[in-house]
């Protein structure tokens, strides 16, 4: 269970806390939401911004109750963990382990992500192949990641 939101007094109180402790200290509780479109590491870099707009036309409630009547503070992103392909610059080129291919690396084209929701489409017109994760060989490395920094600093308010 999560109190979402603080209501007026309790984020006056925190802020006042906050400032005077230099930002050390704090109430708790949930102040940020973050809505994350995973594995955009599956479509071509240029097609991430489309992935975002997507993510946005799906949650336009959930954020306005989150935004006006919890005020909580909303983000919106595209990350992937481990990014495991590589955009191309001939557009929708990628490239990437791929699954169906026992991780071989291969170059492969998919589907261009729509600028709106499509009020129908046919079975496998947006295919998006599953590609395996791309570790780095020293292990103590962390791996190549889309964004997930951003989605961190917006959470923890850095």
């Amino acid at each position: 269970y999560l109190e979402l939101g603080q209501g007026f007094w309790k984020g006056l109180s925190h802020d006042m806390l906050r400032l005077a402790t230099g930002g050390r200290a704090s109430l708790g509780g949930v102040r940020r939401i973050a809505f994350v479109a995973t594995k955009a590491d599956k479509v071509h870099e240029k097609d991430r911004q489309k992935l975002l707009h997507l993510l946005g036309d799906m949650i336009p409630d959930a954020v306005k109750t989150a935004e006006y009547l919890t005020n909580l503070e909303v983000g919106t992103f595209v990350c992937a963990a481990v990014n495991s392909t590589a955009s191309l610059a001939e557009y929708p080129l990628m490239e990437g382990r791929l699954a169906e291919f026992d991780g071989e690396v291969k170059q492969f084209e998919p589907a261009a992500v729509p600028d709106h929701w499509p009020d129908n489409w046919e079975a496998g017109e947006f295919r998006y192949p599953a590609v395996l994760p791309s570790m780095p060989a020293n292990k103590d490395a962390p791996p190549a990641h889309v964004e997930l920094d951003r989605v961190t600093s917006f959470l923890l308010g850095a």
